[in-house]
């Protein structure tokens, strides 16, 4: 083993921060011995969790313990922080570390923060037995405290470090990886990644009249992504932020696709399991309009939907927006069978359910760009790349504005073979209001250089809205409108 190295990957691992490795030293025991080691190395463990106990009814107790310690801690935060005053302040604890773990590797080192840093420095102690690997180009998780400078800095602090540098990706064609490269290049970054993997379809770039000719982009592409063999769960559609999910997830619904939202199905939820139970209970009598308004009440006394009013916080708004996904849906059912009962609709609703989880109990992963750090798909889809979303409307500085790009670049980097990016001239903002939306700036990298300011390739036409989507003039909007009113 090297003494210390740094290596740089565009590959990551899924843990969202730093992954710490530790070599037991020779003659210590390791999880597969048996015998007098083994009870011997948990009671070393014992020992140290003894301290950290103690630590934590002292700090509680203790009103004048300052802000760092008084009162209770719960989550890896605080249990870092006692692990870190704990090595600070007690000899024999850092002497039972430092004997037991020869040397150290850390993944994802560019989302390290000081205190996991200092937690590193005391493991270490004076010895440099250390590898670290990581991407300063996904330094995503600012906003937490990490950074990258200790990546960066790595070599000034370890003179005697060998550097690695690791730029073959083994994930992704040579088409994505021309379109990654250009994205950094454009923020006068010298890096380029090298695909070893065989040439693919192009990376497609499409312009969307509105929003709902986004979705439908979204649906058709995946139907035909789904007819020609790849699996759902070799598919991820991933956002900036959580607010674009629930419109997605109604298309994708609508449109029977089977999908996962951050590892969960729709009508796996519990809320949509509730309401499927009032739906259940809903008099047989009633009928059309008159079943789904029953339906609405129950949600309504029982569950605490109100259809208009807006929900405060992000669980609050998941939780509404499923309700009036599924009442939605049965408005449709109803349109389609104007005499359909409660047990009708319930039974349809089953199918829906049983067809979502049949597909090999996978589906279509929808998530935002931070939570697919590390993931990697066959197929991704990256829409709603527009100015205010992407790069987000609050990002202002430049380091901010560089974390956004970085944030493009991760999502980029998860596709192995196809690529679709987009964008809606027109979509629905605050307020419940369309309004005209520009590209992101960073879509104007991509381009050949020969329309400065401007979007210039854009392989594939414009999607137009969804084909038989309803004008005002239409007959059955009409009769939808009627019905809500």
């Amino acid at each position: 083993m090297s003494s210390n190295r740094r290596s740089r990957s565009s590959g990551g691992s899924p843990a969202r921060c730093p992954a710490v490795t530790g070599s037991p030293r020779p003659g210590t025991s390791r999880a597969r011995s048996s015998g007098p080691r083994v009870a011997a190395s948990r009671r070393g463990r014992t020992r140290v969790r003894r301290r950290i106990g103690r630590r934590r009814s002292r700090s509680s107790s203790s009103p004048a313990s300052g802000p760092t310690t008084s009162g209770p801690r719960t989550g890896r935060g605080g249990m870092l922080t006692r692990t870190v005053e704990l090595l600070e302040t007690d000899a024999e604890a850092a002497a039972m570390v430092h004997r037991r773990y020869a040397w150290f590797s850390v993944d994802e080192y560019q989302d390290t923060n000081p205190l996991q840093e200092r937690l590193l420095e005391l493991w270490l102690g004076e010895r440099d037995d250390l590898c670290v690997v990581g991407d300063e180009d996904q330094t995503i998780y600012t906003f937490t405290g990490a950074t990258s400078e200790y990546l960066k800095t790595f070599s000034a602090r370890y003179p005697d470090a060998r550097q690695v540098t690791l730029s073959r990706n083994y994930r992704s064609s040579p088409e994505i990886l021309g379109l990654a490269n250009r994205l950094l290049a454009a923020e006068g970054r010298r890096k380029r990644l090298v695909a070893s993997r065989p040439s693919g379809p192009e990376p497609t770039i499409r312009r969307c009249l509105d929003s709902s000719s986004e979705l439908a982009l979204i649906t058709t592409t995946i139907h035909r992504l789904l007819a020609a063999g790849t699996r759902p769960a070799e598919i991820a559609v991933l956002v900036r932020v959580n607010a674009q999910i629930q419109p997605i997830e109604a298309a994708l619904t609508k449109a029977r696709i089977p999908f996962v939202v951050r590892g969960q199905r729709y009508w796996e939820r519990r809320e949509v399991r509730d309401a499927l139970g009032l739906l259940r209970l809903t008099p047989r009598e009633r009928k059309g309009k008159a079943m789904v308004d029953a339906f609405e009440a129950a949600l309504r006394t029982e569950l605490g939907f109100e259809l208009d009013e807006a929900a405060v916080g992000a669980e609050a708004r998941e939780r509404h927006d499923a309700l009036a996904l599924i009442l939605d849906l049965a408005g449709s059912a109803v349109l389609a069978a104007p005499e359909l009962d409660a047990a009708g609709l319930s039974a349809e609703f089953r199918a829906r359910a049983a067809e979502e989880a049949a597909v090999s109990v996978e589906g279509v992963n929808l998530l935002t760009l931070h939570r697919a750090k590390g993931l990697e798909w066959d197929v991704v889809l990256l829409p709603g790349l527009e100015e205010g979303v992407l790069p987000i409307r609050q990002a202002e500085s430049e380091a901010e504005l560089a974390e956004e790009r970085r944030l493009l670049y991760v999502g980029l980097t998860r596709a192995r073979r196809h690529l679709l990016l987009s964008w809606a001239e027109r979509r629905v903002g605050a307020g419940e209001r369309e309004g005209r939306r520009r590209p992101s700036r960073f879509l104007r990298d991509f381009g050949d250089g020969s329309r400065r300011g401007r979007v210039s390739v854009l392989p594939g036409p414009n999607q137009a809205s969804p084909s038989g989507h309803p004008g005002e003039d239409d007959p059955t909007l009409a009769a939808l409108k009627a019905w809500r009113l």
